[in-house]
């Protein structure tokens, strides 16, 4: 009897410890209200961390290696999304967002070429919730007027996580994502926009000026100078100039008079010009010295959708030496006159 006594109360021991075990793990699913802690990880804190106030995401321009980046301020829009019944995002079940999502603006670096990543930040200090869940939000970037960027019209959606804080008395933001379509599988948050060859139909093309000289005395060694103005129909406020002769790279910056030297032969090439370019080149010999000047772009032109060459040419033909046979010409007349009297006046003496 006492043996069957024994056995009882430690089966009876067992299944205490054994419900004690599992009531925080109970506990901890109601805390944290039947939320993915997935995503939460991709924002500045995490479920298990410290409660967040903002998030970044990234801004991609892309522009060709030797195309600087166009003067630009880029814009989002974060605003309250609409939520069907029973919409889930990462298996927990969605609320439409309230309060105010403010996103910083992204300027873009004018001094550098090629693929740059930008940083904007989503402010959640106007966010106040009395429950906690997750909150949807739309986050969309505001199209710009720049004639040769591509923007991104892709609305991102933007999940909000809320839970209550350590003693229950007010909820707090523990972390945030971002999708292109609401799946767990397109994260993506980063918005893309182009500036380079191909993204338009007018596609950027490079702008060569080259030098030639003509004529039996056209001086082949002779430095000409040259002033050249781009003016940027994108914002883009510089471009790359190469020079043939020695192989040198130059900025060149929109609407500045740009001055460079070309003999025979040489030539300058400006990089990645946009149909919505145009530019003007003068040369100060123009028309000096003996030469005819062609080929200057005096009034402002556009640049061509194809690669384009601009040849300014100087031409200086020998000059007839008309002066010398009239220096000599008199003396030359009065010889022959003389010897026209003088044939004249022996010839009568051998008469008499």
């Amino acid at each position: 009897m006492k043996t069957r006594a024994t056995k009882l109360a430690a089966i009876l021991m067992a299944a205490v410890l054994t419900a004690a075990m599992a009531i925080p793990a109970f506990a901890a699913d109601d805390d944290a209200s039947s939320t993915s802690t997935t995503e939460a990880a991709t924002a500045t804190g995490t479920a298990t961390g410290d409660a967040i106030t903002s998030m970044t995401f990234s801004k991609t321009v892309d522009a060709d290696a030797n195309t600087y980046q166009p003067k630009e301020t880029f814009k989002f829009t974060v605003a309250g999304a609409s939520v069907t019944e029973g919409e889930k995002y990462n298996d927990a079940v969605v609320s439409a967002g309230t309060g105010t999502i403010t996103a910083s603006d992204v300027v873009t670096d004018s001094t550098l070429m090629g693929k740059q990543i930008y940083t904007s930040t989503l402010s959640f200090s106007g966010l106040s919730f009395t429950q906690p869940g997750v909150y949807k939000y739309t986050v969309t970037e505001t199209e710009g007027t720049n004639k040769d960027m591509t923007y991104d019209s892709t609305t991102r959606n933007l999940y909000v996580y809320v839970r209550w804080n350590e003693d229950k008395t007010a909820t707090e933001i523990y972390g945030a994502a971002m999708s292109k379509d609401g799946t767990t599988s397109n994260k993506s948050a980063d918005f893309k926009n182009e500036y380079k060859k191909s993204n338009k139909t007018d596609e950027f093309q490079d702008l060569t000026i080259q030098k030639t000289v003509t004529g039996a005395q056209g001086d082949t060694s002779k430095l000409f100078n040259f002033t050249l103005t781009i003016t940027s129909g994108s914002n883009r406020k510089y471009y790359m100039v190469s020079t043939t002769a020695n192989g040198s790279e130059e900025q060149l910056e929109s609407g500045v008079a740009y001055e460079f030297q070309l003999k025979h032969g040489e030539s300058i090439k400006i990089e990645n010009l946009s149909a919505n370019d145009t530019y003007t080149i003068t040369e100060t010999e123009s028309g000096k010295d003996g030469y005819t000047t062609t080929g200057e772009v005096k009034t402002a032109k556009n640049m061509a959708t194809t690669a384009t060459t601009e040849t300014i040419t100087n031409n200086k033909d020998a000059v007839t030496p008309t002066g010398i046979f009239m220096s000599y010409g008199p003396y030359i007349a009065m010889i022959a006159a003389a010897a026209v009297l003088a044939f004249v006046f022996l010839r009568k003496r051998e008469e008499i």
